[in-house]
């Protein structure tokens, strides 16, 4: 029964985080006045690390911060929504802005399912 709460969890973290994380951006870019590039790879970018996040806080709570530091350092290091030009310098910004909505979907998510991540979390946190 786990997995169906797990595989349920993961496919509303997919998609309602990414909900909530392109509208977020697009309304602070808008704002910001940065150009905005739609691609199918940014849905699928988020949507993996949404799964990824969500699974972790299921099944194993104690790794998430490190798959999300190590995570949003992988995507700085390969150039992610970096933009150039004094205009765009904000874009950066924005992109983690919109990352930490998508993490924060996943977790939430994830604590559905797995309300005692928070315990574990709270114990490793002293």
């Amino acid at each position: 029964m786990l997995i169906v709460w797990w595989l349920g969890a993961c496919v509303l973290s997919a998609v309602l985080g990414y909900w909530l994380a392109e509208i977020s951006v697009r309304y602070l870019r808008k704002k910001a006045k940065l150009k905005h590039e739609k691609e199918t790879l940014v849905f699928w970018l988020g949507a993996t690390e949404r799964a990824v996040a969500t699974t972790l806080v299921i099944f194993a709570p104690p790794y998430l911060p490190v798959f999300i530091g190590g995570w949003v350092a992988l995507k700085f290091a390969v150039g992610w929504q970096r933009y150039a030009g004094e205009a765009e310098a904000g874009g950066a910004m924005v992109a983690l802005i919109g990352n930490v909505i998508s993490f924060a979907v996943a977790i939430a998510i994830g604590l559905t399912v797995n309300p005692s991540a928070l315990d574990t979390w709270a114990k490793t946190s002293h």
